[in-house]
């Protein structure tokens, strides 16, 4: 009687820990929150549920050889680059242009044109065709593929442009 006693409270005991352990355990999001912290951002810098921060400059993450930005664009347009490795998810990333009134002109998926599955910079193309109807300018805008939809790891870069 008194093993089987012993052996509740050893279990019990046991339990409690376990369960302790993974619930004051901190998340993903908890770490990465701490490293970017550690590397000399202040909490207002950083994401808030569903927010996108970029953390990365522009230029470190994406260079966009063509079209040049703030030059008249036309339908089709076709946009080449170089982008890090970390942009794509099975060698591609979204891309959107969007009219100055947030009205989505057209959505497509850049391309690598070499294995994306490294650090250093990749090189992509896109083709988009669209109608301008009566805007005057758009932005690109250029997300980086985020399967896992944790805002954490979410990117976006922007390039003004005129339409015509």
């Amino acid at each position: 009687m008194f093993k089987a006693f012993l052996f509740s409270i050893i279990a019990i005991i046991v339990i409690v820990v376990a369960v302790a352990f993974f619930v004051a355990r901190p998340g993903a999001n908890d770490l990465a929150l701490k490293g970017l912290q550690k590397k000399g951002y202040d909490n207002s810098a950083l994401p808030q549920s569903g927010e996108v921060v970029n953390v990365t400059p522009r230029d470190e993450m994406i260079k966009l050889a063509e079209p040049i930005e703030d030059t008249v664009i036309t339908s089709p347009l076709t946009i080449k680059g170089q982008a890090r490795g970390a942009m794509f998810f099975e060698a591609v990333f979204p891309v959107e242009l969007v009219a100055e009134d947030g009205q989505v002109l057209v959505r497509g998926q850049a391309q690598a044109s070499s294995d994306w599955m490294t650090e250093d910079f990749v090189p992509f193309e896109v083709k988009l065709e669209f109608n301008p109807l009566e805007h005057s300018g758009a932005k690109l805008i250029v997300r980086k593929d985020n399967p896992s939809a944790n805002p954490l790891f979410d990117r976006q870069f922007e390039w003004q442009f005129r339409l015509k």
